[in-house]
């Protein structure tokens, strides 16, 4: 009996009991395996009478095998086992890259597969192997213990057959002749100027259209066993080959993340084989994009910004391949003259009269309409800006943190600005920035696509009103900061206290975000000590992020606050060039910080930064009482790392 065929009980393996039942197969990295393993799992669970965890088994073996088909590239091992009232199932393949959720955005796959495993399943997680990992979960009973990599390997030794197929890495087509003649040296590359934010959309984008594409396919009666790839192999497999997708370039972006920087020169390496895959695979995302446009995949197609990105890192890596220069990033130029609308939105009378400006956008960030109102305050007519991109009225300086907020938006449906005012820069007709608190909304048109309404209020008039409130909210937070290490306050020394101070401060100053940073033991750098937001996704987003950031002296606000000791007010941190997370903060909707410094007879203990979803003229009161107010805190402070 072979090991990949047994739909038989094996024989009892450390940790479960006789009478269970194990199913194997090794399912081929092509888009049908998805389908063959949801038939496997149903007909495994029937037949070991779990009817009752047919649907939701089939769901997340389906899920496992599509992320194992997109990023492994290689074989991919299921495992079914039954014990009493429940079932484990694995999925194995031999990339060595594990999982991670995916709140799209962070850093991993499309995400939503494992957020139905993490709903769905009692138990599941991922483990390392040797010849990769294996992502394993329970539904049912979850008594079931994982099996250590030697209790597999213990299992199959008492088959007749061990497993040649399953245990051992097969072995390359053409492998010998290539050992005969030496590996082909790898050619180096690199991407000039590759702008950060972008890049990350556009792996967002590119995952997402290939899942989309991959799950139409398992819909069909005879799904097409490539993607479009000719090899049989699958387009997704291909794409987890690419020079871009490895440990270092990874570890490249995230250091100059760190570092501050929204660009980064990036040195990688690929073997010329690396260029027919890159062409592959930029034929396949173009088609997918022009399947999206037609409403024939539920992602929407790529933004224009995006699809350039995509162009220019795939085809930099076949044009060096090929032996040309590099070619640095340079951002589209957008498209002269307007276009046909998507669909045609009646507004009626009721926006036409409304005193507020209003603006229609569609899901391709194409203007759609705008009232008389918003006519007056940009100083557009209907005529010049209906038809045209968003980004006419964004301020140039924003634009890339506009496409890849609105990218991760359409991909994700996860809303950072959506239903809450916030205060951003509108561009005027004659290149003037205006401050304008906008209101966005999304709703479906009868198209099935997606609209968006933009409210716009004219903030101009506003700014002395804000400067007295702060002013006022400034000197009570004084007084509550005080109070928390009185007599009847929880006392502790500040570090403890941290995140009760900064919730105090940040509430009276009406911010969304507060970070405390200290520096690190060497004291090189300004690292992470505590955190508070107010649980918004635009809060908590933005102070997530922040937590792996790292600053010098005189670098980012937190640098500048350090290497000073003095305040520092930005009434707009997307306008800052010294302020590193300009895309992360509009993303967000954080727009004005204010930041102080802690001091203690030593120096610089600390530096606590505020974040604002409003823009906050700077006010020179407000900032002698944040000092004042880091003073009384260094007396507080405990020096001890």
């Amino acid at each position: 009996m072979r090991g990949r065929d047994a739909a038989e009980a094996v024989p009892a393996a450390r940790g479960y009991a006789a009478q269970d039942m194990e199913l194997q197969r090794t399912l081929p990295p092509e888009p049908a395996s998805a389908a063959a393993a949801r038939r496997l799992a149903a007909d495994a669970l029937r037949a070991w009478r779990h009817d009752d965890l047919v649907e939701v088994t089939e769901l997340l073996v389906s899920e496992l095998v599509t992320n194992a088909v997109l990023h492994a590239g290689s074989d991919i091992d299921l495992r079914l086992l039954s014990s009493g009232a429940g079932v484990r199932v694995e999925v194995a393949d031999r990339s060595d890259v594990l999982p991670a959720r995916r709140s799209y955005g962070r850093q991993a796959t499309t995400g939503r597969g494992l957020g139905l495993v993490d709903m769905l399943a009692s138990s599941w997680g991922a483990e390392s192997r040797s010849r990769g990992k294996v992502v394993w979960f329970h539904v049912g009973d979850a008594g079931l213990e994982p099996l250590s990599e030697e209790d597999i390997l213990a299992a199959f030794a008492d088959l007749d057959d061990p497993l040649p197929d399953d245990v051992a890495e097969p072995e390359p087509a053409g492998s010998r002749e290539r050992a005969a003649s030496g590996p082909a040296p790898d050619i180096g590359l690199r991407l000039l100027d590759l702008p950060i934010a972008l890049y990350r959309a556009m792996e967002q984008h590119n995952d997402a259209l290939l899942r989309e594409s991959m799950l139409r396919g398992f819909s069909q009666a005879d799904p097409p066993q490539d993607l479009p790839h000719r090899s049989g192999e699958g387009i997704g497999a291909s794409a987890s080959r690419l020079p871009l997708k490895t440990p270092a370039v990874e570890a490249a972006l995230q250091d100059a993340l760190e570092a501050g920087a929204a660009s980064v020169d990036l040195r990688l390496t690929a073997p010329a084989a690396a260029r027919e895959i890159c062409s592959e695979l930029l034929t396949a995302l173009d088609e997918a994009d022009d399947d999206a446009s037609q409403g024939g995949l539920l992602v929407p197609p790529a933004l224009p910004e995006i699809r350039a990105c995509r162009q220019w890192c795939l085809g930099e890596v076949i044009a060096q391949i090929d032996g040309n220069a590099p070619t640095p990033w340079s951002p589209p130029a957008e498209p002269a003259g307007n276009v046909p609308l998507l669909a045609q939105i009646d507004p009626g009378v009721i926006l036409d009269n409304l005193n507020d400006a209003v603006i229609v956008g569609d899901d391709g960030n194409r203007i759609r309409y705008l009232n008389p109102a918003a006519e007056r305050l940009l100083g557009w007519s209907r005529d010049e800006l209906e038809g045209q991109r968003i980004t006419v009225i964004v301020p140039p300086h924003l634009r890339e943190a506009h496409v890849v907020g609105y990218s991760r938006y359409l991909v994700t449906d996860v809303p950072r600005l959506i239903g809450r005012p916030v205060r951003v820069p509108a561009r005027h007709r004659n290149g003037a920035e205006l401050q304008v608190e906008l209101l966005l909304s999304s709703f479906r048109v009868a198209d099935g696509k997606r609209a968006f309404i933009a409210s716009l209020r004219d903030l101009t008039e506003r700014a002395p009103r804000d400067r007295a409130v702060t002013t006022d909210n400034a000197l009570a937070a004084t007084s509550d900061v005080a109070a928390l290490f009185g007599p009847s306050g929880p006392g502790g020394d500040l570090q403890a206290t941290a995140p009760v101070v900064l919730e105090t401060v940040a509430h009276h100053l009406g911010c969304q975000v507060a970070l405390l940073w200290r520096p690190d033991a060497a004291g090189e750098e300004l690292e992470w000590a505590a955190a508070w937001d107010d649980g918004s996704p635009g809060g908590a987003g933005f102070s997530t992020a922040s937590r792996h950031r790292r600053f010098g002296a005189g670098v980012g606000i937190p640098g500048r606050v350090w290497e000073s000791g003095e305040p520092v007010w930005i009434p707009d941190v997307v306008g800052d060039a010294n302020f590193a997370r300009a895309s992360l903060a509009l993303e967000n909707g954080l727009r004005s910080a204010v930041a102080f410094p802690i001091t203690t007879g030593a120096g610089v203990w600390g530096v606590a930064e505020m974040f604002s979803s409003e823009v906050l003229e700077e006010n020179a009161d407000v900032l002698a009482i944040v000092t004042a107010m880091g003073r009384q805190l260094g007396a507080h402070a405990d020096d001890a790392r």
